[in-house]
Parts: structure tokens; sequence; C-alpha cells
């Protein structure tokens, strides 16, 4: 939006504030959108810059929620679609009622306490992580990401923990007597075998497990086939997401500035998938 750049903390307004404050509200929010894209060390971002390192972790704390508010988060489609009256505006955001849940894993520095470095590591990534949930529907939007766990921390038990939250359209999921009709599809692969018990309101899809002992059938592979070309969207997603290197390097912050750094590239990830080239604005109003 075309606004006028406004001093951020009250001493910008003095007249000879030093390099401390001398940012504009334009410089501040390409600071925030280059620190996640590069994850490069602060005083390196200074020189950039032409401030001092404080001075940049000091502008980083405003600039991030910056980025986040501007950005259409998975926070903001999350609201969309609760604000949503009716049935057909639900289905343009989310494609035949369907959704594909799946988690990732960003990598963490390594805890000097033991339970901690017991509890964060992931025996499939071989390392100590962060992991979430996000939610995406069939084009790739992602519509829904979860709390963060500690890597040890099992797909399944993250959405039996937190549960998927659309308002009045995730209602159902959890209830037995959901008419077929009114059911949303969830596509998921084998990390959420019995995800139907805790949202028995679901049309469960998954793939096939092969058989111990025989193979699959040509017919059940070729069913398993078609989920997967369904679901690479939501792995197409979280590879967006994992092109700005704050979510692909080994993340060094707490927990609380992870789950803003996680919601920020969400917003990444959406605002590329929402961006209409020949209009040059996002194609809905977020």
């Amino acid at each position: 939006k075309k606004v006028p750049n406004l001093p951020l903390f009250s001493e910008d307004q003095n007249e000879n504030p030093g390099n401390r404050c001398m940012l504009d509200k334009e410089s501040v929010f390409l600071l925030g959108l280059i620190e996640s894209r590069s994850n490069e060390q602060q005083a390196k971002l200074g020189v950039w810059f032409d401030v001092d390192q404080s001075t940049v972790s000091r502008y980083l704390k405003f600039a991030k929620p910056l980025v986040e508010e501007i950005l259409p988060t998975a926070k903001k489609m999350t609201g969309i679609i609760k604000s949503i009256k009716t049935k057909k505006e639900f289905e343009k955001l989310v494609p035949k009622s369907t959704l594909l849940p799946d988690g990732t894993e960003v990598s963490k520095e390594r805890s000097q306490n033991k339970d901690e470095r017991k509890a964060s590591y992931s025996g499939k990534k071989k390392d100590f992580t962060w992991t979430t949930n996000i939610v995406t529907s069939l084009d790739g939007l992602i519509l829904w990401s979860g709390k963060t766990f500690k890597g040890a921390t099992h797909d399944l038990a993250m959405l039996k923990q937190n549960k998927i939250d659309l308002g009045r359209w995730s209602k159902g999921m959890f209830k037995k007597d959901t008419p077929e009709g009114k059911r949303i599809t969830v596509l998921a692969d084998k990390g959420y075998i019995g995800l139907e018990k805790y949202y028995p309101g679901i049309k469960f899809v998954m793939p096939k497990k092969k058989p111990k002992g025989r193979e699959l059938t040509a017919r059940e592979k070729t069913r398993n086939k078609k989920i997967s070309s369904k679901r690479i969207k939501v792995e197409h997603a979280i590879g967006v997401m994992k092109r700005w290197k704050v979510m692909k390097d080994s993340y060094d912050g707490t927990i609380d500035d992870f789950e803003l750094d996680f919601s920020i590239c969400t917003g990444h990830a959406n605002f590329k998938r929402l961006w209409d080239p020949n209009k040059k604005q996002p194609r809905i109003d977020y």
C-alpha cells in the first residue's frame, strides 16, 4: 500500500540520531525480507544497511511482525475461511472440500540439556529439529498451520494435540454422524495412519500400504499414484517455504521466534501462489 515512510521509534524524530535509528519503514520492511531470505548474520546485515548490529537486532523485532502483517500467511487464510458464509465461497478457497496435511521439520541447534536433546531428536532427519503441520488445498494454498513441536513428535500426534480449526467448516470433522455429502476429504500419507480415530467425521483417503509378503495390485498402484499426484501440492508448498534460508538452515532462536518465522514463510509461499502476473496483484483480497 502507498504510505509515506514514517519514523518507527520516538528517537527517530531527533535531528541527529546517528546510525542507531536511521532506517525508514520501507528499509525496515526490506531488512525483514532479506533476513528471511538469506538468514545472514546481523553484523553483515548491518554493513549492508549502514547501521550497527544492535540496530539491526532492534529493527528486526519490528520488521518481522510488519512482514507477517503484510503477507497472506496461513493464519490469514484460516481467518478468511472462518468468516466464509456459503459452501460456494468455501470451495473457492478449498476446491472439492479437500485438505492435504503434511509435517515439515527444520533443524535446530543442539541443546545442552539431555532431556531437551532427546525430545528434539528426529529419527527421520537424524538431527535435532522443530516440527510443524501445515494443511493446503488441492492447488497448494496453505490454509492452516499448527503449533510447533519438538522433533521427536509424530505427525499424527501433532494433529491429535493441535486439531485443525477452520471454524464452522471443520466442526463436522469431529462428529461421527456427519453425512457423507458434507464430509471434508483429507488426503494423507502413511504418517497419518489412524487419523480417522481423532477426526471421525472426515472422508479419509490414504495410499494403500504394501501388504507383507505380496505386491500391490495394478489397480492399487494406480490409485496410489493418483493420490500422490494430488498430494504433491503440499510438498511443493513446503519446498517454496524452504527456499527462504531461515527455514532451511539450522535455527538458533527460541520456539516463539521460530513460530513467527514459520508464519512469515507460509505467507511467502502463499504470496507466490496467489500472485496474478497479469493484474500485478494477488488474486484474492486478504
